[in-house]
Formats: C-alpha cells, sequence, structure tokens
C-alpha cells in the first residue's frame, strides 16, 4: 500500500532528485554537461563568478566575467583563444554595486552594443561598448518611468460611525479631505475598503463600505494606518501648446463648464505624474489645492479636434475644409491619473527581462512579482503610456496562485517561466501576433513550474 508522500508508479524508482553536472536524455541515460576552457584565472579566483557572453558582431565577440563589484573583458585572440583584455598591459574592468552573494540574480540581455541588466535589488542598468577597452555601465534613466497610482496616506487620525454599511460618517482629527475626494476609496490596515460618497467638511465625509470592517469609537486608525485609493475625483482643464519639455498649468473644475473650481491637489503630490490625454506630465509645483504647475513629459495626443469648417474662395468659388488646432481640454475625473514610480528602493526592481518585437520586457519585481512591464515599440528607455498599438505595456500573468517570474524569452511569443508553472504571451490573435496595450493574450502552457539558473 502506498504511504503520504509516496509516487505509486516505477518511474519514481528510475528518477533522480538531484542531477548535478549531467544532461538527462530524451531517448534515455545521461551525457556530462559541456564544460568550459580554462582561459585564466579570475579576478577573485576564490569567489563566484557570473560569466555572460557578449556577442558584437560575427567576428567580435567578449565574455563579460561579472564578479564582487567589477566586471572584467575577455576577449578572444588570432587564433580564437580566450584572452583578457588589455588597456596599457592592464585588464579592462568595470566597477559595479553588485557584491558576490547578488550575482546569481542578474539577468542580462543583449540589444546591438548594449547589454541590458536587471536585478531585484538595483535599479535597471545598462552596459555600454564605445570601443574596445571603453565600456561604460550607468542606471537606466526611464524616460517616463513605469507608473502606478499609489496609495495616499493622510496626516491624521480617523474614526468611523459604523463598523459596516451604507452612508456612514468617517471623521479626520484634523482637515484633510478636500471635495474631490468623492469617488476615491478609504481603506485601512485590517482590509477595510469604502468608497467616498459624499463631503461634509475637511474633517468628515460620508461613504459606503464595500469590503471589510472599521473600527469604531475612535479615533481608531493613525496616520498612516488608513489611506485614500484612486486620483482626484475632478475635471482637470489642460491647455494645449507647450511642447515635450515646456509648463502647463493644471486646473480643477466641478464640471466642465470651467466655472467652478474645486480642490483636489494636496502638496505631497509634487513631483508625482499625472497621465492624461495619452501623455504624460510631473508636477513640480504646488500653488493651491485647485491648482499646480507641471512640465510635459511625453506629448499629449488625445485633444479634441473641433468640427471641421468650410471655407470658400470667392475669387474662385473653391471648396477647402481646414481642422481648427487643438482646443484646451476639460478631462473628467476617472480619465486622468495621479501616478508615481513603481521601481523604487522601497518596493523593488524588476529581476527578469529579456527582447522581442522591438521591446525590452522587464518583470519580477518585488512589489509586481507576477506583472510584466514593456517598452513602447522601438523606445528602449520609457515606458509612455496610452492606448496607441506602439505604447508602453503592463499586464500581470494571472493564475489561481501569484507566479513569482523567473526567466522570460521570445519563442513563439513571449515564453514565461514561474515558480508555479510556464505561459505564452501573444496578442489576441495567438502566436507570434504583435502585442499591443489592447491585445495581450496570457496562455498555460506548462503546468510544471521552474527556478532561474543562478552562478
Amino acid at each position: 500500500p502506498l504511504v503520504a508522500g509516496q509516487v505509486g508508479t516505477t518511474r519514481y524508482f528510475n528518477g533522480a532528485a538531484v542531477c548535478e553536472n549531467w544532461v538527462p536524455m530524451v531517448s534515455g541515460g545521461a551525457r556530462v554537461r559541456g564544460g568550459l576552457k580554462f582561459a585564466g584565472y579570475t579576478k577573485l579566483p576564490r569567489t563566484r563568478t557570473f560569466l555572460v557572453p557578449f556577442v558584437f558582431s560575427q567576428l567580435v565577440s567578449y565574455m563579460l566575467e561579472f564578479g564582487d563589484l567589477y566586471i572584467r573583458i575577455w576577449g578572444y585572440d588570432t587564433n580564437g583563444e580566450p584572452v583578457p583584455v588589455l588597456n596599457a598591459g592592464v585588464p579592462v574592468e568595470i566597477v559595479t554595486t553588485y557584491i558576490e552573494s547578488e550575482l546569481g540574480q542578474l539577468d542580462a540581455k543583449q540589444s546591438a552594443d548594449v547589454l541590458f541588466i536587471d536585478h531585484p535589488a538595483h535599479a535597471p542598468a545598462m552596459l555600454s561598448r564605445l570601443s574596445e577597452t571603453n565600456w561604460v555601465l550607468s542606471t537606466i534613466g526611464f524616460v517616463p518611468p513605469p507608473l502606478f497610482e499609489p496609495k495616499t496616506p493622510l496626516a491624521a487620525a480617523l474614526s468611523a460611525s459604523a463598523a459596516t454599511g451604507l452612508g456612514i460618517t468617517f471623521t479626520a482629527s484634523s482637515g484633510v479631505f478636500l471635495v474631490a475626494d468623492v469617488g476615491r476609496n478609504i481603506g485601512n490596515i485590517d482590509g477595510g475598503e469604502a468608497v467616498i460618497i459624499g463631503y461634509i467638511s475637511p474633517t468628515q465625509v460620508t461613504g459606503d463600505i464595500t469590503a471589510g470592517t472599521f473600527l469604531t469609537g475612535g479615533p481608531n486608525y493613525a496616520s498612516g494606518d488608513w489611506w485614500l485609493r484612486g486620483s482626484p475625483n475632478a475635471v482637470m482643464q489642460v491647455p494645449v501648446g507647450p511642447p515635450v519639455g515646456g509648463v502647463v498649468t493644471l486646473t480643477l473644475f466641478a464640471d466642465a463648464t470651467g466655472t467652478t473650481g474645486t480642490q483636489g491637489f494636496r502638496t505631497g503630490d509634487v513631483d508625482k505624474y499625472v497621465v492624461v490625454l495619452d501623455g504624460v506630465l510631473k508636477i513640480y509645483q504646488f500653488h493651491t489645492a485647485q491648482v499646480v504647475s507641471a512640465r510635459v513629459i511625453t506629448a499629449m495626443t488625445k485633444f479634441p479636434l473641433p468640427q471641421q469648417v468650410a471655407v470658400i474662395d470667392q475669387s474662385t468659388l473653391n471648396v477647402t475644409l481646414k481642422t481648427p488646432a487643438p482646443i484646451p481640454s476639460f478631462v473628467p475625473g476617472g480619465l486622468w491619473t495621479l501616478e508615481v514610480p513603481t521601481w523604487t528602493a522601497a518596493r523593488g526592481f524588476p529581476s527578469v527581462l529579456t527582447l522581442g518585437q522591438q521591446r525590452v520586457f522587464h518583470g519580477g519585481s518585488t512589489s509586481e512579482p507576477d506583472t510584466i512591464r514593456a517598452t513602447p515599440t522601438g523606445d528602449y528607455f520609457g515606458f509612455n503610456p496610452g492606448s496607441e498599438d506602439d505604447r508602453a505595456l503592463s499586464f500581470t500573468v494571472a493564475s489561481e496562485e501569484v507566479n513569482i517570474l523567473q526567466w522570460m524569452i521570445f519563442w513563439n511569443g513571449l515564453a514565461v517561466g514561474t515558480l508555479g508553472g510556464g505561459f505564452l504571451v501573444s496578442g489576441a490573435a495567438g502566436g507570434i501576433s504583435p502585442l499591443t496595450p489592447k491585445s495581450v493574450l496570457v496562455r498555460p502552457a506548462a503546468n510544471v513550474g521552474s527556478e532561474r539558473a543562478t552562478a
């Protein structure tokens, strides 16, 4: 009879719990894995290293020696023998911030003369080959960075008039609420959620509790134990004109007529990004709760065009149609968002990457372990959001469990390995159809998980 933990098949007795330095063959048996030729000692022979090939062209290739806080470059002599690349007789070396214990978590992929590098504890970086002896390692400054809507903690304690129910009164110990908070959610550390349905005063709002519960008889929740979710629910007036790098004044109104102002901005919104009209702005100055100044990071392309006008030439009677310039937009709440960078030292950085369809795919950060983000088509150094096919992508490998990403590679679409299983990602048409913001299909491909190779 079987006991707990046993496998009821004779295959179990033909298997191996650990198989090191051998490769199992499909036809049976195993062979010794391929080895490396001894070319010389590493800089620190008693420490672990991580080798990454770098193929610049058919005739020029390198092997990169990642070690404790350094990278050394190996090339090949005229006989094809591996040799260290020297500059004035000294091995070419690049200083890094990757310590020995972190090397096994590096993921590196090459594009032309640039090697992209991801590590969960370090901002994404790139190693650029400028010449045989001149290599530069730099942090990638994404413009704009990948963004998300954060929680907004408020500097006050909070109490609720009831634990559950509709029309509950929420009272803050100081005046922190704004009119444009109506429509946003209140969350707490106990898992409670409520949608704000009415504004009473800077210290009180009413809301419907939609999940969990709230403590009563307070103040019950100290500052930091509760927060707002979502972006201000107000109409934003967005001026037309400034190009990328230019400055705009953003003003909030209660309606699209632009006659009644409303309050929705806070001093803490400085340095946040406004995603609006398929463009990205960055707030740099707070004026009032109604008005802020922002700089254009990527162009807004969704300004509505006025109706075409027929123009008649009186001398020839020819009729032409002219489209006036875009007009300033009044963008309703829900169609613009306040966002912050998702990859930070506190939230973690992506741990796996690959390239395909003229995009760089990053994923597997601590805060988004099963989320993949991809750069716009042809732009490896930004995450411009929007609905057009060539804009940045963001999607989650969804399943019944959190699938922490272990590796990615393009093969018949985007192949993704996670701890829980394997997946193929493509456009909605399947196969190698292109991925777009509106067309992402994630399909299970294997129910066996995998772990990433380590140095």
